[in-house]
């Protein structure tokens, strides 16, 4: 009786011995699966990880050039762009959200414009709104424009954007009017610029005229000079003889 009571004892602690090494087991191999996803080493295996190592830089390469690919999109469709046309409907627009959406997207337009004017005034993606306007403005793109209104147009902006407060039809129509006033000074100091340049185009086209006019003019100088030369030569050997 003794020995049968040990020997299922012992086939007991083999047997929970078995249960319990099993579970350990999964319960470890969970964790290091766990921790191994959470980690930001990426899949357990490279991709191309069998590849040639030409290609295996190649997709390296690509799949980090993921990180820096920057866009900024419209917010909102062509068709409600043209709701905002309709002077009965845009008062009346539902969600009121779009109206934010519309100030941002009316800011993009604006930089694109700014940026048809010159290659130097173009805006990267990455490039704060605030620090662009500013930086133009030392630069001379806002002549008429004073400092309080562009602050005043760029924090309508950033609270269209990024505030909590309340964007509705009222705060909006204060935004536009005040993009007017910047759209139109740009396209004023664009005209001047054309006017600028025209004007130089139009002296240097002069200066090169006048330059054509005096090499024209030179065969005629030296023709005379030469003719008056051997009328000399002629006098002086009449009087020698």
């Amino acid at each position: 009786m003794a020995n049968q009571l040990s020997g299922i004892a012992v086939i007991l602690f083999i047997a929970f011995g078995s249960l319990t090494f099993i579970l350990l087991f999964i319960f470890a191999k969970r964790q290091i699966t766990r921790f191994a996803l959470k980690s930001g080493r990426g899949p357990h295996v490279m991709v191309g990880v069998d590849a040639p190592k030409r290609l295996r830089l190649e997709i390296e390469r690509r799949l980090d050039v993921i990180d820096k690919i920057r866009c900024e999109p419209w917010l909102i469709k062509q068709s409600i762009r043209e709701q905002f046309e309709d002077p009965d409907l845009v008062a009346y627009l539902s969600p009121p959200h779009i109206y934010r959406m519309k100030a941002v997207d009316d800011v993009r337009e604006l930089c694109k414009l700014i940026s048809s004017t010159s290659n130097k005034r173009s805006r990267q993606v990455q490039e704060d709104v605030l620090e662009y306007f500013f930086r133009l403005y030392k630069d001379g793109t806002f002549p008429t424009i004073t400092v309080e209104t562009l602050n005043t147009f760029l924090l309508l902006y950033e609270q269209a954007r990024y505030q909590p407060d309340e964007f509705l039809y009222p705060t909006y129509c204060q935004f536009r009017d005040l993009l007017h006033i910047v759209q139109n000074d740009i396209i004023q100091s664009s005209k001047n610029l054309e006017s600028k340049g025209a004007i130089h185009k139009s002296n240097i086209s002069q200066l090169e005229e006048a330059a054509q006019a005096d090499e024209s003019t030179k065969p005629l100088l030296t023709e005379s000079f030469a003719s008056s030369g051997d009328s000399v030569n002629k006098f002086t050997h009449e009087t020698s003889v």
